[in-house]
């Protein structure tokens, strides 16, 4: 195997640090196509985060929302809006009940 971007054994795309973008047959990864493209986010997308539990993905955005998105549905379930800047982190408590985010307007706040 050699050089970024050049293709490596077993069907794996390189990247500049040696690693697979996807993975070989077999290797528990996911493949390509996608599964869903999940699209609402105004300004760049900052974090994503799986909840620990359910089918639910969080994102978090410059556009000062978070939004929930049902991965086995692929759509949009909730947006949050509270922060007055970008939200720069967004993750689950382990129990899943929870949602911390922070943003530029310097505030964390949870969410339940």
């Amino acid at each position: 195997m050699s050089g970024a971007g050049q293709g490596g054994g077993g069907g794996g795309s390189m990247v500049p640090d040696g690693g697979l973008l996807n993975g070989a047959a077999g290797d528990g990864l996911p493949k390509e196509p996608e599964r869903h493209v999940l699209r609402g986010h105004k300004s760049r997308i900052t974090r994503v985060t799986m909840h620990p539990v359910y089918s639910d993905v969080a994102s978090s955005s410059e556009d000062g929302t978070v939004k929930i998105w049902d991965y086995e549905q692929g759509e949009l379930t909730h947006t949050m809006k509270g922060h007055t800047g970008s939200v720069n982190y967004v993750s689950y408590h382990p129990n899943g009940q929870i949602i911390a985010t922070c943003s530029t307007d310097q505030t964390i706040k949870l969410w339940n």
